[in-house]
């Protein structure tokens, strides 16, 4: 039985490509910088997730919160390991060691997460800047440092990871245009596919998402279609099983 269901959709201009799995079927892990979507182990299927550190090229530096089974994803880097969110605030994470919970909060450290089991649990975390679906105030909430880095910055790919928090059902969606747009570009986008407007200074009830990193670091593959990036070797990213 595949593990996954894959949509392409046009929205606000941006072709969306989007797999929605269940989030027991997620995995954070270090690519290491030897390796991103297109060559990845062949057991797996995912996205790019974390931001790292372009050079040097040896560097996988986590640079934001990574964990999987308890541990954290790792880099030669002990300061950006994936014990913290550098860039943006808020995490999205499964603790399957007690009622399998799919949540969302603001965390700066992993140790601000409570529930997540240990080797073997299944349990992830996974960290960026808040998109804060349906709420009108949504840029107060991404966090500075991407405010002033991404905010105004327009490229031709965006990633993104959405949760359904009733139905544990995990959306990874990269974003990709012939020319240029924004983060709220992408927003729209993404709200537009779930229904979803501004219509009050509250987040959704129940669908949370993070931007992920983006620009020739976004990456889609799976069965039905491989959405490569610059061709860039890649740290953190979000892998599935092709079947379960």
């Amino acid at each position: 039985m595949s593990s996954y269901t894959y949509t392409s959709v046009t929205k606000n201009g941006i072709n969306l490509y989007i797999i929605k799995t269940t989030a027991n079927n997620i995995q954070p892990k270090n690519a290491n910088r030897s390796w991103n979507l297109t060559t990845c182990p062949n057991d797996f299927y995912g996205i790019n997730a974390t931001w790292f550190n372009l050079t040097p090229s040896n560097d996988n530096s986590v640079l934001n919160i990574a964990m999987y089974n308890g541990s954290v994803v790792g880099s030669n880097n002990p300061n950006y390991c994936g014990e913290i969110n550098d860039i943006g605030e808020h995490v999205i994470a499964y603790t399957s060691n007690s009622n399998n919970t799919l949540k969302y909060q603001h965390a700066l450290h992993l140790s601000e997460i409570s529930g997540l089991g240990g080797s073997g649990s299944g349990s992830w975390a996974i960290g960026g800047a808040a998109i804060s679906l349906g709420n009108s105030n949504w840029e107060e909430n991404v966090g500075n440092t991407f405010s002033v880095l991404y905010l105004n910055n327009t490229t031709t790919a965006r990633t993104a990871i959405v949760a359904n928090t009733n139905s544990n059902d995990i959306y990874l969606i990269v974003g990709k245009a012939t020319s240029g747009f924004y983060v709220s570009d992408f927003r729209t986008a993404i709200q537009q596919y779930l229904g979803i407007s501004d219509t009050s200074s509250y987040d959704h009830t129940y669908y949370k998402g993070l931007f992920l990193d983006g620009g020739g670091s976004s990456e889609l593959v799976c069965d039905e279609v491989t959405c490569s990036g610059d061709g860039r070797t890649l740290t953190g990213v979000l892998l599935l099983r092709r079947n379960m």
